[in-house]
Parts: C-alpha cells; structure tokens; sequence
C-alpha cells in the first residue's frame, strides 16, 4: 500500500472509530468494507479534482502560447496537493493558473501557495477586483489621448464597478445597485470583511473607497491570474 493510501486509511479508521459499534450493527461483516468505500471515495476525488486541474493549466499555457518549463517542487508540491482537495472550481481556477505562471517563469514565490490556502471566494473576488480597478486606473492616468469629460465617465465607470464587484464579494444582492454601493461605501462592517487580506500583507487600508494592492499583494494576484498571451504581457 502506497504512503498516501496509508495515510488515508488510517485517517478514515479514526474517523469511524466512534461510529465502529453503530456500523457493526446496522452492517454487519460488510462494516470493514464501508470504510474502504470512503476511502475510495476520497481517492477518486482526489483524482477527478487533479485532472480538472491539469485541464485547465493545459488551457492557460496554451492561451498564453508560451513554452511551459520546469516549476521549482517547492512551489509545484503545495500548488498540486492543495489543488487536489479544493472543491471550490473557482478557487481551484487560481491554483491552476498560480501553476501556469510558475510554468512560463514569470515568478511564483514559494509563500504563494501558503497564501493562496488562506483566502475564500470572497477573498479572491475582492483582490482581483481591487487589481482591476489598480490596472484600469493606471492606464487612465497616462491616457493622454482621451478627452477630459470622456476620461472622467471613464473613472466613474471604473469606481462604479469596483463598488459593484466589493458588494458581490461580499455577498451582498446587487438587485439594487444603488443600495449595494451604499452599503459598502458605509458599511461598518467594510473594514472587517478586507482583514484576512490585510492581515496577509496582500493589501493596506485607506482612507477613500476600499483598500489598496501592497506592492507583494500585485505580484501575489498577477500569479493567480491566468498568462496573457506572448504578445501581450502588460497584464
């Protein structure tokens, strides 16, 4: 039996043990093989979940039309092991494209992995809004060709769907935006809901709407989004 089966069946045996008299009685001599069953089960989640994985890196460094090369094992092990049990398709997104640009070396720190297990949806959703606002607000501050009232609707464009983006994160219904964007523009409970983030160093409170990217928060959501393509690396 390999080490990982071990270690799963032993993991399976203590988690029944209070359970060993109740299965003894409702099932008799097939007990012992109800606990292979789970461990079965885990297995092939274990599985299923890994190919989804390989399924989507295969799409990203395809789209990115970069050569994949070797990843660090220090950063390939926590990345595959961690992906194999996340049940979340878009946290395991992430993982996925968190190995893809570890791939095509655009630099994955090996604290990124860690990172990554800490966060939730909403946290996620929250720094690549924040990204995206960062990102679109550079550009519009060297737009040099823009008009002045056009580059205006466009901050608000951009500040309207931050505000709209953070209430989602924070699961807030959007069936009425204004209230949304009230909400998290006043909610008391905005400081709160960014702490995990700020307790990571991935982000630093502000006095204006929301929280901002830490320079090592930048890098940390860049390695979790997938490559751009090979023509294209502004993003």
């Amino acid at each position: 039996m390999a080490d990982e089966d071990k270690v799963v069946a032993a993991g399976v045996e203590a988690a029944l043990k209070p359970f060993a008299e109740l299965l003894e009685r409702i099932a008799g001599p097939a007990a012992e093989e109800f606990g292979l069953t789970l461990k079965d089960h885990v297995r092939v989640f274990r599985f299923k979940r890994r190919l989804r994985l390989l399924e989507q890196l295969k799409k990203m460094v395809a789209g990115s039309r970069i050569e994949p090369s070797h990843v660090p094992f220090n950063v390939l092990l926590p990345i595959i092991e961690n992906a194999s049990i996340e049940e979340s398709d878009q946290l395991q997104d992430k993982w996925a494209a968190m190995l893809a640009t570890a791939a095509i070396q655009r630099g994955v720190h090996p604290s990124f992995p860690e990172i990554l297990k800490q966060l939730n949806e909403s946290d996620v959703l929250y720094l690549d809004a924040t990204y995206e606002y960062e990102t679109g607000k550079k550009q519009l501050d060297t737009d040099r060709t823009s008009q002045p009232r056009q580059r205006k609707r466009h901050y608000e464009e951009l500040d309207d769907d931050l505000v709209l983006k953070v209430a989602k994160a924070m699961g807030m219904s959007l069936a009425d935006a204004d209230e949304a964007r009230k909400k998290v523009r006043f909610s008391p409970a905005r400081a709160g809901f960014a702490e995990n983030v700020i307790r990571l160093g991935l982000m630093r409170p502000v006095k204006d709407l929301g929280d901002r990217l830490t320079g090592f928060g930048t890098r940390f959501v860049k390695a979790c989004r997938a490559p751009v393509l090979n023509n294209d690396r502004t993003g």
